[in-house]
């Protein structure tokens, strides 16, 4: 690993990274299908950063990114022994925004304009005659957008953040092209009114915020029969993309020298409701299977009315030489038409932090953080992220088509 930053002055800074990585193992079952593994993942980040010292209208940030990941595998035993394998995955990114500040009367002024996209190509090579290529597919992959936010701020009292975004995508690959795109909106509302009390530090907002999330080039292309013969996946190269619906009211509690001087108590706590249009969810059927020995498959479908909502929460307490924090979230996601819960919502999550700086001059730190993940309906779910940075929560998933 490597990192660098240069600060020139006059406003201008740049941070460099590069991070390499490689592993060689063995993996599989010896007595069926056993492989000799070589990974190796790389990553070169680059971010500019320029904010004028006189002149409130440029803070500018342009950072870009690119990633790949490599794994070579030979079959060591079975009938396709000393044939090879590859998968190959890269990932270029580039994200440039800039906020302009100003003010009116009594009103602080935001205003925040960028442009954001990554491209995604993938390359699966199986020459033993493997079935490598259908659990990962071949495929190319754009996401692009843009996004305008204002925030007014009224004497720290009432905030008004608005915003609008644009998001676009293109996939290719196994002879499938699809394509898409979205405008989605946000506005929230915060209100602070208690200066100077005991609740000084308190926040109450409310949220409404679209999103919109692309399908992957797993969800759209996985095919094939399960290692083992145990069930089919099945292509669906008519999956939709989701748009999200959500509406969120909360608190946040930020406060420094509650107890000591120099320490600092944050709070979040948030409920929300989120209405998504053709949710993409997978599906275990027994209808339309290849293998006709289990009659079971599993495809990526979309639910056309889906419902996902809960709760969040995350504090934290620093003093310095100790940090202590407790996150968790609760959430539940259902198909509306049928009633049926969706399978892929993430599973309920409870994390504590406890960290120790006993150097806390040289940044040293020993951290504990246990996590619990409760299953839900049989089965732990993959995790999902959030979309556009503007907005809260507005949508259940990362905008992303990547393999997953």
């Amino acid at each position: 690993m490597v990192k660098a930053e240069i600060d020139p002055g006059n406003g201008h800074s740049l941070e460099l990274g590069a991070i390499t990585y490689n592993s060689e193992y063995s993996s599989g079952d010896p007595s069926t299908t056993n492989y000799d593994n070589d990974v190796s993942d790389n990553t070169i980040r680059a971010k500019y950063r320029y904010r004028s010292l006189d002149n409130d209208w440029f803070d500018l940030v342009a950072s870009g990114y690119w990633t790949n990941t490599k794994l070579d595998q030979t079959y060591l035993t079975g009938t396709l022994s000393g044939g090879d394998r590859s998968f190959w995955i890269d990932t270029y990114g580039l994200d440039v925004n800039n906020t302009s500040r100003f003010a009116t009367g009594n009103f602080a002024h935001e205003t925040t304009v960028g442009v954001d996209g990554f491209f995604d190509y993938v390359d699966v090579q199986d020459v033993s005659g493997g079935s490598a290529d259908f659990y990962t597919p071949n495929d190319q992959c754009k996401v692009y957008g843009g996004f305008i936010q204002h925030r007014i701020d009224y004497q720290k009292v009432v905030e008004l953040i608005a915003g609008l975004r644009y998001d676009a995508y293109s996939l290719q690959g196994g002879g499938t092209e699809t394509s898409g795109d979205n405008v989605s909106s946000k506005i929230t509302l915060g209100f602070s009114p208690f200066a100077k009390t005991f609740l000084d530090g308190l926040q109450l907002y409310g949220t409404y915020a679209e999103g919109y999330r692309s399908p992957s080039i797993t969800e759209t292309l996985i095919s094939g029969t399960h290692p083992g013969g145990y069930f089919d996946f099945l292509l669906n190269t008519d999956l939709k993309s989701e748009t999200a619906h959500n509406k969120e009211i909360g608190i946040n509690y930020r406060r420094d020298g509650l107890v000591r001087p120099n320490d600092r108590i944050r709070v979040k706590a948030a409920y929300f409701h989120n209405q998504v249009d053709d949710y993409i969810d997978a599906d275990l059927q027994s209808t339309g299977c290849i293998n006709t020995m289990t009659y079971m498959c599993y495809q990526y479908r979309n639910v056309e009315n889906a419902l996902i909502e809960g709760w969040e929460l995350e504090t934290s307490y620093d003093m310095g030489w100790m940090f202590l924090g407790l996150s968790g979230q609760h959430q539940r996601g259902q198909d509306q038409d049928t009633g049926d819960y969706l399978t892929t919502v993430p599973a309920n999550r409870l994390l504590t932090t406890v960290d120790f700086r006993p150097l806390a001059d040289i940044d040293a730190t020993v951290a504990s953080r246990p996590t619990r993940s409760m299953r839900r309906n049989g089965r732990t779910p993959r995790p999902r992220g959030t979309g556009w940075s503007i907005c809260s929560r507005p949508t259940s998933r990362v905008m992303t088509c990547s393999s997953d």
